[in-house]
């Protein structure tokens, strides 16, 4: 079996969770469900129920129910700013065996070749000084968002210290780098004596 068979069945797998999730919060079953290709890390449908058009996202990992926990609180705290957000309407991982998000579906378009993209990319920018205004405490994957004990960064530098272990990062970002240009092959314009 391929990566790409095991991807199409877990995408029928998730599929099939995607008609019970919606099942389950509207009490029937949807009309439609389509497979959108397009996350990344989850798996994304859209479903067409009595009640509305939705958005259903499944992962098949266990730790992204924090994630989508999260992803509602700021969305929550985004809305009372004034900033448009789909609803979500349910987080869970108990209806099915996986973590999911069941979200209004919002119709729109991309803006890269909208007549008035400036406007619309200044009215994003407005949205984002909103959204950066929303205050928390802490940084990293667990803030304010969470009710558990955990432990909280304090400070930004004790995120990139202890949570993204930065200095881990970066040397390994110079190894790659270094590596880069051990293994780069000389330009032929760059070897042509002038």
């Amino acid at each position: 079996m391929t990566d790409e068979d095991l991807m199409t069945d877990q995408a029928n797998e998730a599929k099939e969770m995607a008609r019970i999730i919606i099942a389950h919060h509207f009490g029937s079953r949807p009309g439609h469900v389509k497979y959108k290709a397009s996350g990344l890390s989850n798996f994304v449908f859209s479903a067409k129920h009595s009640e509305g058009d939705f958005i259903v996202r499944i992962s098949f990992e266990p730790a992204r129910i924090n994630d989508f926990i999260k992803e509602q609180w700021a969305q929550t705290q985004a809305r009372a700013a004034g900033v448009p957000t789909s609803e979500i309407l349910e987080v869970g991982n108990e209806v099915v065996p996986h973590p999911f998000m069941v979200s209004h579906f919002v119709a729109g378009r991309e803006a890269t070749g909208h007549p008035e993209r400036m406007k619309i990319l200044r009215e994003m920018g407005c949205f984002a000084a909103r959204i950066n205004s929303i205050p928390t405490n802490g940084f990293g994957s667990t803030f304010d968002w969470s009710s558990n004990q955990l432990p909280h960064n304090e400070t930004f530098e004790e995120y990139l210290q202890k949570e993204l272990q930065i200095e881990s990062r970066l040397q390994t970002l110079e190894k790659r780098r270094a590596r880069r240009w051990t293994n780069q092959k000389p330009s032929r314009d760059f070897c042509r004596s002038r």
